[in-house]
């Protein structure tokens, strides 16, 4: 048990200096030396724990995901409530802005919200289906691969713009661009 605690809290202090080493540099700048000072230890101590710094946004990039996940409803995902669901993600976001913002403005992790968008798609593909009954299988995951993409653009440009528009206010943007509506 003390273990368990012991590795837990050497992960989070090892994340929170990856963190605050994001504010003022890009991930391919960042060396495990300085790392490893700021958390205060070891080399060995944070190879324990991961292979490299891109192990290391991975594993904080899969905690994003499950973490929406975890707070959207996929069972609000039809038509009637898709603005709902996408409330319900823009406000994960804000409400974890500082985490969120410092891993996903960096280029090597819009994987991560393409990722997301990966494991949303079972449960919104069929919602495409519905709507384009006569398209095949293939035609619905190209369609819903360049939607996501353009979903996970607003997003980051969202994020970079300082998260100044609301959760709601966003909601209704994507909803109405999906429904081919341009203004709020």
């Amino acid at each position: 048990m003390k273990k368990n605690r012991k590795v837990k809290y050497t992960q989070k202090v090892i994340r929170e200096s990856l963190l605050k080493l994001l504010e003022s540099k890009k991930i391919d700048k960042i060396t495990i030396k300085e790392l490893c000072e700021i958390a205060d230890i070891n080399r060995s101590t944070f190879y324990d724990h991961y292979h490299n710094i891109y192990d290391l946004v991975n594993k904080i990039e899969k905690e994003i995901v499950e973490d929406i996940m975890n707070y959207i409803s996929l069972d609000i995902l039809t038509q009637e409530h898709r603005t709902e669901f996408f409330e319900n993600i823009f406000e994960n976001l804000k409400q974890n802005s500082l985490r969120y913002k410092l891993i996903l403005v960096n280029p090597q992790s819009v994987n991560c919200l393409n990722h997301l968008f990966e494991k949303i798609y079972p449960y919104s593909s069929h919602l495409l289906q519905y709507k384009y009954k006569e398209l095949s299988e293939f035609q619905i995951k190209y369609i819903y691969s360049f939607i996501s993409r353009g979903c996970t653009q607003l997003i980051m440009s969202w994020i970079k713009n300082e998260m100044r528009e609301s959760p709601g206010e966003m909601a209704i943007l994507m909803d109405n661009i999906l429904n081919g509506k341009y203004n709020y």
